[in-house]
């Protein structure tokens, strides 16, 4: 709703409210958003990387979520210079000449997946989700590879987990030592003490609160708890206890 307002003609007519415009010049709460964006493309980068495919030439960001971007830089420089240096230490890789590319439309952002669609090719092969669709579960080193519902209540998997989101928290905060948020993003010195001072407390209670919701939700959509528990996940667990570490920031921020 917020974000879609300033879209309103009677708001566009009186230069009321941006919404985006308010969270851009939040050099508190801009880390949030910040945090957000390293996450995702650090967790593209583990998958990509696990599954042997190369530094990637181009992102596409589309929908809502992709006004994120402009939240965090309307510079679409530093913006790709952010995403080129994240994927270059996941892969402990340099890019070549042609480096990494973003492409993402900032008044229309989801135009770009519905025109995705429509233009595809009438005579074009049907995509086979099924042999493209892959879940990474994101523990540490990739401890394990496959899991079960029911490996969620193990304490080594729990703990596998946990390390992984300690380590990614590690990541972000050497990235800002390579690519400095304050000087970069305009983002301010003492929500990144607070980040520092937030980020890994209670990580172990965010990720049970997830793993719970996710046993009730596949529970509902099986015939009982015990197939649900032996199905394998449907999604990755990274960002379970990040959920919850970034409502905390974002709490302890405003």
């Amino acid at each position: 709703f917020w974000f879609s307002i300033e879209k309103s003609n009677d708001v566009k007519a009186k230069s009321m409210l941006s919404f985006n415009g308010m969270l851009a010049k939040d050099e508190d709460l801009k880390i949030v958003f910040v945090l957000f964006y390293t996450a995702l493309l650090y967790h593209i980068a583990q998958l990509m990387k696990h599954r042997g495919i190369g530094l990637p030439g181009a992102l596409t960001f589309s929908g809502t979520g992709s006004k994120v971007l402009s939240i965090i830089s309307t510079d679409d420089v530093m913006l790709g210079k952010l995403a080129r240096i994240i994927f270059e230490k996941v892969y402990n890789e340099q890019y070549g000449a042609s480096g990494l590319t973003l492409f993402y439309e900032r008044k229309g952002p989801k135009e770009v997946t519905c025109k995705g669609a429509l233009m595809q090719p009438a005579n074009s092969r049907p995509i086979d989700t099924e042999a493209i669709s892959y879940v990474y579960p994101a523990t540490f080193q990739n401890e394990f590879p496959t899991l079960t519902y029911a490996d969620l209540r193990k304490p080594a998997v729990i703990d596998s987990l946990l390390n992984e989101t300690n380590a990614f928290i590690d990541f972000f905060f050497e990235l800002n030592q390579t690519f400095s948020f304050t000087r970069n993003l305009n983002v301010s010195p003492g929500s990144l003490a607070i980040a520092q001072r937030e980020l890994r407390t209670h990580l172990d209670t965010s990720l049970m609160d997830g793993i719970q919701r996710k046993e009730s939700d596949a529970a509902a959509e099986s015939s009982g708890m015990s197939d649900a528990l032996a199905a394998p996940i449907e999604e990755t667990l990274f960002f379970y206890p990040l959920v919850g570490a970034i409502n905390k920031l974002a709490n302890a921020l405003v």
